[in-house]
């Protein structure tokens, strides 16, 4: 009697895997859960898994069962020509099944709330941008919030006072503006003082990155921005407003602190700066004696860092003095490097010299 063959299939009534049952209790069809655990070994967990997440359909292996076997009626043990077919088809299943089981790219619920909420800001900030133009309401986050109206809007009054008193600090900048609108009051028909080049050496030194000086010449006096670049001109001379002008930047002259200190900083940098950069030779001979009067500066360890700090620009110079090296070694070097005239101030007391080890600074010498 010939026993029929056996192939991946099998032919005949099929034992129930473990766990089908399980399977369809949960509400897959007999089918699916048959071949799940096929796919599996079994193996109810990973079941699960693919039932949940099927693989893409992939095209079937077409297998011809309608041939006849050669083994059928030849002989009880199958043929080797039975068997590489049984090998072909395990070999495509078994590539089928690799490529089912690698993990599909599934995203997460955080991982979409993500990408949610990055779509909603990004909805938001172009809301908030276009809104921005129609000069809408603050935030409705914060309803007390109140945006202060642009200079621009102001009265011309206070564009000058605001503007002036930003001014302040700057003792050059509101000496610089205050000539140049007095020459534009006493020549108000004179196109030469109605012109203003930003670009030039003299308004850089002097008004360029000034915080109000701008605001001051275009939003108080009225100067406007011509055709050709950097170039300000005054169209209409405003008496009105060239007075309030005038009489802000005097009254800053005469009572403002921050005016006057930064005033006191410039005379002295200047005083300095003539002292050091003189040409006489008499004064350059007395730094050249007094300075081989200093001694030399020490190499080792066990020495004293001097630090002077000469102008209030921070430009400062500095050198090692070794232990036993007094004060008049110091003062004479401050006199072979700054000029003579600098040790003569400090002696009479026109000039000081303070030490920053110590707090509140002392005197030296």
């Amino acid at each position: 009697q010939l026993r029929p063959q056996m192939s991946l299939f099998g032919f005949g009534k099929a034992s129930q895997p473990p766990g089908l049952q399980d399977l369809i209790a949960m509400g897959f069809p007999e089918t699916s859960c048959r071949d799940a655990l096929s796919r599996t070994d079994n193996n109810l967990e990973r079941a699960v898994a693919l039932l949940l997440n099927p693989p893409p359909a992939a095209t079937p292996t077409v297998v011809d069962m309608t041939r006849p076997s050669p083994s059928a009626t030849s002989s009880h043990a199958p043929s080797s020509n039975s068997e590489d077919e049984d090998l072909k088809l395990a070999i495509a299943l078994s590539k089928q099944e690799a490529s089912s089981s690698k993990p599909t790219s599934v995203k997460s619920a955080a991982v979409r709330k993500s990408g949610t909420a990055a779509l909603q800001r990004f909805s938001g900030q172009a809301t908030t941008t276009n809104s921005s133009k129609t000069k809408s309401a603050p935030v409705a986050s914060h309803p007390s919030v109140k945006v202060p109206s642009a200079l621009s809007s102001k009265p011309f009054l206070e564009q000058i006072t605001r503007s002036c008193n930003r001014l302040s600090p700057s003792s050059l900048a509101v000496d610089t503006l205050l000539k140049t609108l007095t020459t534009i009051r006493a020549n108000p028909t004179s196109q030469k003082y109605r012109r203003i080049d930003m670009s030039s050496p003299g308004f850089k030194r002097a008004l360029s990155n000034v915080p109000g000086c701008v605001d001051l010449l275009t939003l108080g006096i009225g100067f406007q921005k011509s055709s050709q670049p950097n170039i300000y001109t005054l169209q209409y001379v405003d008496a009105a407003r060239l007075y309030a002008a005038i009489e802000f930047l005097t009254s800053i002259k005469s009572e403002n602190y921050d005016y006057n200190l930064s005033r006191m900083k410039r005379l002295h940098d200047a005083a300095i700066n003539k002292i050091i950069e003189t040409e006489d030779m008499t004064e350059l001979n007395a730094r050249a004696e007094i300075t081989r009067k200093t001694p030399n500066e020490p190499d080792g360890y066990g020495c004293s860092i001097v630090t002077l700090i000469y102008k209030s620009s921070g430009e400062k110079i500095s050198r090692k003095f070794a232990s036993d090296d007094v004060l008049d070694d110091v003062y004479n070097w401050i006199a072979g490097n700054l000029g003579t005239k600098c040790l003569d101030k400090i002696r009479r007391g026109e000039l000081i010299v303070l030490s920053k080890n110590q707090f509140p600074k002392e005197r030296v010498g």
